[in-house]
């Protein structure tokens, strides 16, 4: 079985090498564009069984401005390549949608990663 810490902290750790995007912990204040891991559902296939598949949502998020669509298609495909370098890890969806900052809601993409254990 696969260290599904282990998977995470790689993630982490591409994503914040992608150029134009800060990286901030789940829960921490953020200052778009940013990207950041939610914690993870885990899936069992079988009774009493181990884990199977864990899936994040990666949520790349940008301020709320005229020029939010143009940047969201920006950097997808960044953040995409990124974490196409995880091993054990698919990106599956990249569903735009509202990521609520404390009081404001901003664009993003709730990009969907799915992790085999």
């Amino acid at each position: 079985m696969i260290d599904l810490q282990s998977v995470i902290d790689e993630i982490t750790a591409v994503l914040r090498t992608v150029d134009g995007v800060r990286f901030y912990d789940y829960g921490d204040n953020i200052d778009p564009p940013a990207v950041l891991v939610s914690p993870p559902t885990i899936d069992w296939e079988g009774y009493a069984s181990q884990p199977t598949t864990a899936t994040i949502q990666v949520f790349l998020v940008v301020g709320q401005t005229d020029r939010a669509l143009p940047q969201l298609l920006k950097y997808l495909p960044l953040v995409s390549e990124a974490l196409d370098g995880v091993e054990n890890a698919v990106v599956r969806t990249a569903n735009p949608t509202i990521f609520q900052a404390g009081n404001t809601d901003l664009p993003c993409y709730a990009i969907s990663v799915e992790i085999s254990l």
